[in-house]
């Protein structure tokens, strides 16, 4: 093959696409619109095993294909696919450079190739999850060496730079911060706004929602404690959707949702299905320990959810001030009276999602992607 531009594309094939996925959908389909035909040919790499749907292949096709010099290439295998038969692909056939967007390059690619990853977050120095050997080698093992290996990172926040620094010593001059873009946000201006509210009748209901399922990091269990007290204290029907896949509950867990009738799970919800209680959903639960970007405080925002977030968990960089911070060591009357103050006061509930909104409008994924085609041409002519 001629010289050209590799992309670990097995995200866009996703079919249940959470944040790493929707970043690289969103992301490759933005830096493909503005792709120049004298630009290098670029190649998206994705295994068999996923890409078995016609309809899929056929709408990827039409999205990213649309310039001569962007190509699809479906390599066979399944297990360890990137680190074994993406490897012997691109070790026969080599690039100029293997950009990672989601799922880390090949472990020994780098000593041969420039490898660009982009670094979502590094949740597994805070929380190490238990995980099986498989998880634990790809990971834990792989993951890191290639951190430390790569020509160049991404990282898509001021935190996950410096995490990348103070876990992996890597130099600051090595890592580019790209912000993302604001989710699956496409087109803010055609999402209903719906301020002024305020909550004043018996028959009110304050709805809440939460993202992210079980996983030990997104803090489930405080998120329903937090939602207990608020139904508590306002004397109103509260409500609260929990969104992603809550299967295994702890016993905790389990007695909190077995006492509230005001909870609701859901499971996976599809894009559409999500945005559709975002927009029913007057506060985000969003009590995560750590994010390295934190799509769905934006994705509430756009729709005039206002987050209530854990206090030092990264989510105020990218936010700003138009949200609730929790501290659960703090007095709880602090942040609780802010919330119940927010539901009670028009001009106080109106002001937030303003500010949310227009927060929401420093991040594009155009401007993104244009920076990190930069940081990719780059990283080709430093090589």
């Amino acid at each position: 093959m001629k010289k050209y531009i590799a992309i670990n594309a097995t995200a866009l094939f996703k079919k249940n696409k959470t944040g790493v996925e929707w970043y690289t959908w969103q992301l490759l389909r933005s830096l493909s619109s503005i792709w120049k035909e004298k630009d290098p040919t670029v190649v998206l790499f994705a295994p068999q095993s996923i890409t078995c749907s016609t309809k899929r292949i056929a709408s990827i096709r039409r999205i990213f294909l649309q310039k001569s010099n962007w190509k699809i290439k479906i390599l066979p295998g399944r297990f360890f696919w990137t680190q074994w038969h993406l490897w012997r692909f691109l070790t026969k056939n080599p690039p100029t450079l293997l950009f990672s967007p989601s799922y880390l390059s090949p472990i020994f690619l780098s000593a041969r190739i420039p490898t660009l990853n982009v670094i979502h977050g590094l949740e597994g120095e805070y929380f190490p999850e238990v995980k099986n050997f498989r998880e634990m080698l790809l990971e834990d093992f792989f993951g890191n060496l290639i951190i430390r290996k790569s020509t160049r990172l991404i990282a898509v926040s001021p935190h996950t730079r410096e995490d990348l620094n103070y876990f992996f010593n890597i130099p600051f001059e090595k890592i580019s911060m790209v912000p993302s873009g604001p989710g699956t946000i496409t087109n803010l201006s055609s999402i209903n706004k719906k301020y002024p509210l305020c909550f004043q009748k018996e028959n009110d209901t304050v709805n809440f929602f939460f993202l992210g399922g079980e996983a030990e990091r997104k803090n489930l269990e405080l998120a329903i404690k937090i939602f207990s007290l608020i139904q508590e204290k306002i004397q109103l029907k509260c409500r609260l959707w929990l969104g992603g896949q809550i299967k295994k509950s702890s016993f905790s867990v389990h007695q909190l949702l077995e006492k509230n009738s005001g909870i609701l799970k859901l499971g996976y919800l599809s894009e559409k299905e999500k945005q559709e209680y975002f927009s029913q959903s007057h506060f985000l639960l969003y009590p995560s320990f750590y994010e390295g970007f934190g799509f769905p405080a934006l994705e509430a925002q756009a729709f005039g959810a206002i987050p209530i977030v854990l206090k030092g968990n990264g989510v105020r960089e990218i936010t700003g001030d138009s949200i609730v911070e929790i501290n659960p060591e703090a007095e709880k009357s602090e942040w609780l009276e802010k919330i119940i103050q927010l539901i009670r006061s028009v001009d106080k509930f109106t002001a937030f999602q303003i500010a949310g909104r227009n927060n929401v409008k420093k991040y594009n994924w155009q401007k993104c992607a244009k920076q990190i085609k930069t940081v990719i041409l780059e990283t080709i002519n430093q090589k």
